[in-house]
């Protein structure tokens, strides 16, 4: 493989590196602000004592986008 391979398959391995963290992000956001929006308004708050379970699972899937991010980096070549 030449270099600018090599280039180039680094540069589109970073992109869709930071594609995957910023869907992360927002599922993040999406898993905080959005409990925290209902609240402060009064508007559709869960009625389950079990929505921290929901929220959790949001908080793990985007753990696991942001960590599918991160091991996608892992095949930068020099």
């Amino acid at each position: 493989m030449t270099e600018s391979t090599s280039l180039v398959r680094n540069e589109r391995s970073k992109l869709t590196a930071v594609l995957l963290n910023n869907l992360a992000a927002s599922v993040f956001v999406t898993a905080i602000v959005v409990p925290l929006a209902a609240t402060t308004y009064g508007t559709a708050v869960p009625k389950s004592p079990y929505w921290w379970i929901f929220g959790a699972c949001w908080v793990a899937l985007g753990a696991g986008i942001h960590g599918w991010a991160r091991w996608s980096l892992g095949g930068l070549k020099e």
